[in-house]
């Protein structure tokens, strides 16, 4: 393979066809089970596309013909109520596979709006694609009732953390969740989200929000780095964040 094709998969700005076998991330993906050699022919329709902040991967109810793997950033998953009232489900970052629930469902229709919170480089599959790699490799299949698992799990804890408690505890777990990331990137500080992205994970007034991110850059549990990068303090955001905090 020549260098300027590996650059191509890695580098953040170029558009086009994924190039599998230099992914970083792969062996974080169901793709980790897929030999090299099967890339070109099996893997070559995939896309890599850059999203900016606040656009849409796809719209709950719409026709599902994408799998998408997030290569970088982060997208919320959210579902609208016959209320028109939205709730989020599942935040998702680097290596998550987003969109996979329309395998199961038989008409084919995505089940929540996949919304982008940070710019996000992500890979976009065709389902026709993804069924053929399922059939060629049965430890694709396996990987995706793995990730199908560790999503609902995911969607079960969102809810749990985010919408109980009291306003500092639950900042207190969005900013765990950011954290995460970047310990899994190896970074020494996060991204912060914005006041009204927040807001909207745990159901309170950007207000709130506000007072409780000062309180905490007041007691250093975040640091300002650079512009919306803090460093956190890990132990007193876990401390924050407990449910029997007085």
């Amino acid at each position: 393979m020549q260098e300027k094709d590996k650059a191509k998969c890695t580098d953040p700005v170029w558009e086009g066809h994924a190039n599998c076998a230099a992914c970083a991330i792969r062996k974080f993906t169901m793709f980790a089970y897929v030999p090299v050699e099967s890339f070109d022919h099996l893997l070559k329709p995939i896309d890599q596309v850059m999203y900016p902040a606040r656009s849409h991967l796809y719209e709950e109810r719409k026709r599902a013909e994408f799998v998408y793997v997030v290569r970088s950033g982060l997208v919320k998953l959210e579902n609208t109520s016959s209320r028109g009232e939205t709730r989020v489900v599942r935040l998702l970052g680097q290596g998550d596979t987003i969109g996979l629930e329309a395998i199961l469902n038989q008409g084919q229709v995505y089940t929540q709006t996949a919304v982008v919170l940070r710019d996000a480089e992500v890979c976009r599959i065709p389902y026709e694609n993804l069924r053929q790699l399922e059939m060629e490799f049965p430890h694709v299949s396996e990987a995706i009732m793995l990730h199908w698992k560790r999503q609902l799990e995911a969607a079960d804890q969102v809810i749990v953390d985010f919408s109980t408690g009291k306003v500092r505890e639950r900042v207190a777990r969005v900013l765990l969740r950011l954290a995460e990331e970047s310990r899994r990137l190896q970074l020494a500080d996060m991204e912060m989200l914005s006041v009204e992205d927040m807001a909207a994970l745990i159901g309170v007034t950007p207000e709130s929000i506000s007072r409780t991110l000062a309180e905490m850059k007041r007691e250093r549990l975040l640091v300002k780095s650079a512009t919306h990068r803090f460093i956190y303090d890990w132990e007193g955001l876990e401390a924050s964040a407990a449910a029997d905090e007085p």
